[in-house]
C-alpha cells in the first residue's frame, strides 16, 4: 500500500523540516517547496494527497497558493 503524500509549502526551511521530521515518523511520504511556484512546480511532477501551505510567505501568501493551485487545475493542458 503506497504512503499518502504531503506537500509541504513553506519559505523557513526550519518549518518545513520540522513537519517532515514529525509527518515522515507518521508514516506520510514528503515533498516541499520553499515558495508558491515551487509549489506549483511541485504539484504538476508530484501529485500529493495533502498540501499544507504556510499562509505566510512572501511574494506569494499561502492564499495566493491556493487560488494558483485551483486556477491551474481548471485550465487544461494546451
Amino acid at each position: 500500500m503506497a504512503k499518502p503524500r504531503i506537500l509541504v509549502v513553506d519559505d523557513e526551511q526550519n518549518a518545513r523540516a520540522a513537519l517532515r521530521t514529525i509527518l515522515t515518523e507518521e508514516g506520510y511520504e514528503i515533498a516541499e517547496a520553499a515558495d508558491g511556484e515551487e509549489g506549483l512546480a511541485r504539484l504538476q511532477e508530484w501529485s500529493p494527497d495533502l498540501v499544507l501551505a504556510d499562509v505566510r510567505m512572501p511574494a506569494w501568501t499561502g492564499c495566493r497558493f491556493s487560488a494558483r493551485r485551483r486556477r491551474a487545475a481548471r485550465t487544461p493542458p494546451s
